[in-house]
């Protein structure tokens, strides 16, 4: 209207479209071409906020700014002409703000970490993120591992928290979903949004991988602090680290104050806690408002922000009214604050009153059940000639299938491959193929069908457990009841070997576990979800498949005949899924006329480098029947109670190592060198019977001291290192030291050469640390410089002899060979810049043969 009558043309020759978003409003406007021809506008307005700008809420209206008190009147007395009048000291008002600015830290979001180097933990506290949504404090954990000859280094790393004295460990290539369950385990829940690094990526010789995280939102700053190092098994020089990239946003909460065009009113409105309904309430208070808005929605959080939308009532208060706005957030808590109302539409006074059609009023039925169909959200009416029953609907009982019984709620395969169900009813389609019977998702095969009653089979394969039955006919729906519930037992022990286990007598310091295979179906491949137990005893199970479980029985030291074998199977929630016992198994536990062994006759700590391991067989044992021997790292017979020990794969076999079974012991070498562990003998018998014995070997290779702690960069530096388990054969010991990673030392170690050995000290010569980065101007890092390192850990490492250098490092970079453990309260070595002699001068620089030179 006003662009009409600012270019003198009546509004129908005025056509105007409109786009709007959040900080931009577009309008394109023409004109009648006749009368107008040519003319076409657009006007864009755009609002963009300085960032660097503080926030500032509108000036209150002039009406609502407290004035100050008007100033007293003094009268003043009659003086004579030549008199001094008293002076008045002037009474200034006091001085008011027009506007209430708040101000807001004007910091930006933190950069997040490269996935390489390896990041240290900042020295100064993460400041809070500016943005307006809540974020939750986010952390990194980030761990490099080394390269050598292609062939990435099987290490392990540790996550704990320091509330606890548990800790996971984990591979350096671990996904991104072990890592999430290692959090779970430990803090009792998930982070939120994670992002890992799985394969990780190849600087030098690195590949470092980082896994960065968010904490669930609602957790705050009150997050556990996540401690992170090394494993066992991890190389030197290897960091893993663990930083707090930024902390949570203060969560938006508290009362918004709001008010309205000039009013000097205002209400409080609660962020948190006031519903759409509340809020409508309170905003009818407002002066200048005759009644509440017709609608109000709100959306948001308090972590991403609230949003409120008013809809005035169009009849109570129409035409346009003034503008909402807010008059503080001084009641409101979090970061950036920002609040503001915005314009929607315009209020209208177009209003058609009328009388309503009746095609948009739902329709009166004179037929119980009738069914209603809308087009176009308009309700229909029936109309067929047949008459209104002819457009209803009813449940009918008797057009309802029934299931009355069945062949059996137990559905058990044995040895057999499928098991069958009949089900007895009525209201079933003689064609099998119109019917469809489901245990869960299951389908149950129909062999057969009547009216009255189905018959169909399941394999094997079917899940065990309890399942919910169905029927289905075709044109008439599901059969009721609809929740019969089967029993699906699919586990099965066929057979269990050996037949006869060790009882174990009870004054026996150590015990002897017989092996146990017990072969059959239904056995989940996961070991930790399945129990065996045997004559009531409960072994540790230590390989498992569907078919096959393997496992130690302990004995309870007496003798019993045909002890019950049962295995139950367990869902992830720990509940019994499925369960078979065999009752008539053959297998008896004997005190005596069984294989076992006596004693431990070797030292119980041996050296890394191997050793001889003696052992004294049972009474009953006759020696000529051992196969061969090996030792089973990181078992833990204490813990038997149907736990996933560890695998049987990991055992150290020595079967060919000179194996003397000539007497009532049986000796054996142990080698090659064997990683610091704890070990537990396993004698193999001819016959396939495996016995373990429960007396702990420890293999010990460790440094107890080393001299000196720092040497010449030019090297050959003579390094004493005393300590244990150490081969009397100088180079079966590769010694390394800890460098900085270049070019020159991929791998970040440096050789050190042995020249003499004794399984308690070696003596190596240090080799010239001389050390280069490729660059542009020096590709391949041939330009070397003496360099001074930080203190490097030394580590002596148990390999074969005649290794070349190349070997050597490969022998080390191999987690399962034998390396030494520190003991020592420095097990560490450094070029030192101040050890190492200097030449300044030669003079003179030509000599004849016998003229005296002097090097300064």
């Amino acid at each position: 209207l006003q662009l009409a009558q600012a270019l003198g043309a009546s509004p129908s020759e005025v056509g105007i479209l409109r786009w709007a978003d959040v900080t931009t409003v577009i309008y394109q406007i023409g004109l009648e071409a006749t009368k107008f021809p040519g003319f076409s506008l657009e006007v864009e307005v755009t609002t963009r906020e300085d960032p660097s700008a503080p926030f500032q809420l509108p000036s209150p209206p002039a009406a609502c700014v407290t004035s100050p008190p008007p100033l007293p009147q003094f009268p003043l007395p009659a003086y004579p002409p030549d008199s001094y009048l008293p002076v008045y000291p002037s009474m200034d008002p006091p001085a008011y703000p027009a506007t209430y600015p708040a101000t807001y830290p004007a910091t930006y979001p933190p950069a997040y970490p490269p996935a390489y180097p390896p990041i240290d933990p900042p020295v100064d506290p993460p400041t809070e993120d500016p943005r307006d949504v809540l974020l939750a404090t986010v952390a990194a954990v980030t761990v490099d591992a080394d390269v050598v000859l292609g062939v990435d280094v099987f290490a392990t790393w540790r996550m704990g928290i320091a509330a606890a004295g548990s800790f996971e460990e984990l591979p350096y290539n671990a996904t991104n979903s072990e890592v999430q369950e290692a959090i779970r385990n430990l803090v009792g829940y998930a982070p939120g949004s994670f992002a890992g690094s799985t394969r990780g990526e190849r600087v030098g010789g690195y590949i470092a991988h980082q896994w960065t995280f968010e904490w669930p939102w609602d957790k705050g700053n009150s997050v556990p602090e996540l401690l992170v190092g090394p494993g066992p098994e991890t190389p030197p020089g290897h960091r893993v680290t663990s930083m707090l990239l930024t902390n949570a946003s203060t969560p938006i909460t508290g009362l918004l104050e709001v008010g309205q065009g000039e009013s000097c009113d205002t209400v409080e409105l609660d962020l948190t806690q006031d519903t759409p309904t509340f809020i409508a309430e309170k905003l009818a208070r407002l002066q200048g408002l005759s009644g509440q808005p017709l609608k109000v929605w709100k959306s948001g959080d308090d972590r991403a922000g609230y949003d409120i939308t008013v809809h005035f009532d169009p009849v109570a208060t129409p035409g346009n009214l003034p503008m909402m706005r807010v008059t503080s957030l001084e009641g409101v808590t979090g970061n950036n604050l920002r609040a503001q109302f915005t314009l929607q539409s315009n209020g209208s006074t177009n209003i058609f009153l009328g009388p309503i059609p009746t095609e948009l009023l739902r329709l009166p039925v004179s037929t119980p059940n009738t069914l209603g169909v809308q087009i176009n959200s308009i309700p229909t009416a029936c109309t067929s000639p047949d008459g209104p029953g002819s457009c209803t609907f009813a449940y009918d009982e008797g057009s309802t299938p029934s299931i009355t019984s069945l062949s059996t709620t137990t559905l058990q395969f044995e040895s057999a491959t499928t098991a069958e169900l009949t089900i007895t009813g009525e209201g079933f389609n003689a064609d099998p193929s119109l019917n469809r019977v489901m245990l869960d998702a299951t389908p149950c095969n129909i062999t057969a069908a009547s009216t009255t009653s189905i018959t169909c089979f399941i394999t094997d394969k079917t899940p065990g457990g309890t399942r919910e039955l169905s029927v289905y006919v075709d044109n008439l729906g599901f059969a009721a009841p609809n929740n019969q519930e089967v029993q699906v037992k699919t586990a099965f022990v066929s057979d269990v070997s050996p037949k006869v286990l060790h009882a174990n007598g009870e004054s026996a310091q150590y015990s002897t576990f017989t092996m146990v295979m017990v072969v059959g179906k239904g056995f989940d491949p996961n070991c930790t979800r399945n129990v065996l137990s045997i004559g009531g005893q409960t072994c540790g199970i230590v390989a498992c498949s569907t078919s096959s479980i393997t496992a130690l029985f302990p004995g309870n030291g007496t003798s019993a005949d045909n002890l019950d074998v049962t295995v139950m199977v367990m869902d992830k929630r720990g509940e019994v899924r499925d369960m078979y016992t065999l009752a008539d198994s053959g297998v008896h536990q004997r005190e005596d006329e069984v294989a076992s062994i006596a004693a431990l006759l070797s030292p119980s700590q041996v050296p890394g480098t191997g050793t001889e391991l003696v052992l004294q067989l049972g009474a009953n044992t006759n020696s000529s029947s051992v196969s061969g021997l090996a030792l089973w790292p990181s078992l833990n017979p204490e813990e038997m109670g149907g736990k996933y020990l560890t695998s049987y794969e990991d055992l150290f076999e020595f079967s060919g190592n000179n194996l003397d079974t000539s007497s009532s012991s049986i000796v054996s070498d142990i080698s090659p060198a064997l990683p610091n562990e704890v070990y537990y003998p396993v004698v193999h018998m001819e016959d396939g019977t495996t016995l373990v014995y429960t007396a702990p070997i420890t293999a010990r290779t460790a440094i107890t001291s080393l001299s000196p702690a720092a040497g010449s960069i030019g090297g050959r530096t003579m390094l004493t290192i005393a300590g244990t388990g150490f081969s009397e054969v100088p180079d079966e010991n590769v010694v390394v030291i800890g460098v900085p990673t270049s070019t020159t030392f991929l791998n970040g170690v440096i050789l050190c050469d042995v020249t003499e050995a004794s399984a308690t000290q070696l003596t190596c010569v240090t080799r010239p640390h001389l050390a280069a980065q490729a660059s542009a101007n020096d590709p391949m890092a041939r330009n070397t410089m003496p360099a001074p390192t930080p203190p490097g850990d030394v580590q002596v490492v148990l390999c074969d002899a005649g290794l070349n250098d190349v070997l050597k490092f490969e022998c080390w970079s191999d987690s399962e060979n034998g390396r030494s453990a520190c003991e020592a309260s420095v097990c560490t070595f450094e070029y030192a810049d101040s050890l190492t002699p200097k030449v300044g001068s030669i003079s003179p620089a030509r000599a004849l043969v016998g003229q005296e030179v002097t090097i300064s």
